[in-house]
């Protein structure tokens, strides 16, 4: 559906080019929720904005059903992006138009049919729980039914494509959570695609089918959210995966001593296969950090521990972890 190729975007500045976006690629299916994260300057809100040719890449190209966004006429382009909805941080909405002239703003801008767009307005509100406070103005509504109004607004021209812009980040945790729910339900009754720039990794594992890990520009890792958890390849990743911030690093081992990260999936991320390796190999195992995480469809978890005693109980106990479905590897 959406396929960003070598997108490239660099912008001037006093003593040269500042790279914000370097040779992205990735994919997109119909249906899938794609959660682009990183820390902030990493190049995620303008990724975001060459998505949809509001920033023109230097390089690349921006691909939706085949057809090259950038290479396409004006007006060809601004039909094209009735198929991509847009929500922000901020929200955007106007203050002075209530809930539904709000609504009704992306209907109005491309001349739909007025009974039509009223019909759709309302079918909207109605979607996002507030067709009740159609006549309200921003200003009375919270930051959760601000962030309703403007998905309401993004949904009103029936787009392909939802493009998601740190849409959480403003809220309260209780309030994010709503929100993720209504953008579940929404792609599940519609089958759209969200792509979501967020810093929350707890949001990218409550909602993504895929991650991409953005720093510098550039995306370092990306794949199923899975497999993003369980397995990260980048240190980058393990450490936002931990929630540590960039001052902070992974766990480093006590006394030379070797540290293991370890794996935990669905079936054994509640099992005490840890107390009954120690028990049974007679080794000490020490947890430095972890966390259990609960993604969209499953729960997994991950361990960084130091494992000691005799060189082969050690092996042993490793081989037991492996048998009884947690995966292993040296921390790097």
């Amino acid at each position: 559906m959406l396929e960003v190729k070598n997108v490239s975007k660099a912008f001037p500045v006093k003593d040269g080019k500042l790279h914000a976006v370097r040779d992205v690629s990735f994919r997109v299916a119909q249906g899938e929720i794609y959660g682009i994260i990183g820390l902030s300057g990493a190049g995620k809100s303008t990724l975001l904005r060459c998505i949809n040719a509001l920033e023109r890449p230097d390089t690349g190209e921006i691909l939706f059903d085949g057809d090259n966004l950038l290479t396409m006429k004006e007006e060809a382009l601004l039909q094209k992006r009735k198929e991509i909805g847009m929500i922000f941080q901020g929200f955007h909405l106007l203050m002075q138009k209530n809930a539904l002239q709000n609504v009704l703003l992306p209907s109005r801008f491309h001349h739909a049919d007025k009974n039509m767009a009223m019909e759709k307005a309302l079918e909207m509100l109605e979607l996002v729980g507030l067709s009740e406070r159609k006549d309200a103005y921003p200003a009375n509504l919270s930051g959760g039914q601000k962030q309703r109004l403007a998905i309401a607004r993004a949904l009103v021209m029936s787009p392909r494509l939802l493009l998601s812009d740190e849409a959480t980040s403003a809220l309260d945790p209780q309030t994010t959570e709503q929100i993720l729910r209504l953008l579940k339900k929404i792609v599940q009754t519609y089958g759209l695609s969200i792509v979501m720039i967020t810093h929350q990794m707890e949001v990218a594992k409550e909602i993504c089918d895929t991650v991409a890990v953005m720093e510098n520009g550039t995306i370092i890792e990306q794949g199923p959210v899975h497999d993003m958890f369980l397995r990260p390849k980048k240190k980058r990743t393990r450490e936002m995966i931990l929630g540590l911030s960039e001052e902070e690093s992974e766990p480093s081992p006590t006394n030379g001593r070797t540290v293991y990260r370890l794996g935990f999936e669905q079936y054994t991320a509640t099992s005490p296969v840890i107390s009954r390796a120690v028990r049974q190999f007679d080794v000490d195992i020490n947890i430095l950090a972890g966390n259990i995480h609960q993604l969209k469809e499953e729960q997994i978890g991950m361990l960084y521990v130091e494992i000691w005693g005799d060189t082969a109980q050690v092996d042993k106990t490793l081989a037991y972890l492996t048998e009884n479905g947690i995966s292993w590897e040296v921390s790097a």
